[in-house]
């Protein structure tokens, strides 16, 4: 019973850390387009469909 317990604990935790890189890989993305727009204001906004 305590090894799946622990086993499940892991995966609960690599479940977050895979979160956490989605959350940061969005921000990126985030400042890296607000920075074209920045750089290029002639561009059209893009519709946020990603």
């Amino acid at each position: 019973a305590l090894t799946t317990f622990s086993s499940i604990r892991n995966s609960k935790k690599s479940t977050l850390n895979f979160l956490d890189r989605a959350n940061v890989l969005k921000s990126d993305f985030d400042f890296v387009s607000s920075f074209v727009r920045a750089l290029f204001p002639s561009l059209p906004p893009r519709e946020a469909s990603i």
